[in-house]
């Protein structure tokens, strides 16, 4: 992605680019392709997406970036 996207984006060309990466330690579901992407819904949250999370322990309620899959990052 080349820039946020909130859910029910709809991507088109200037929101995707390409970027050579390790296929190895990608998850499943990459795309090879600018044009598998574009035209696509979003339905969950991207990397860069501003998502609310609960600390387990604390029951707190944050706001935290996507970083990855299954990973956010909480500006302190």
């Amino acid at each position: 992605m080349t820039r946020p996207l909130k859910r029910e984006s709809v991507i088109d060309e200037s929101d995707v680019a390409l970027r050579e990466r390790d296929v190895g330690t990608l998850g499943p579901g990459y795309l090879t392709l600018l044009e598998q992407a574009v035209g696509m819904k979003l339905l969950r949250p991207t990397v860069l997406d501003q998502i609310r999370v609960r600390n387990l322990n604390s029951k707190r309620v944050i706001k935290a970036r996507v970083t990855g899959a299954g990973q956010v990052e909480v500006a302190m």
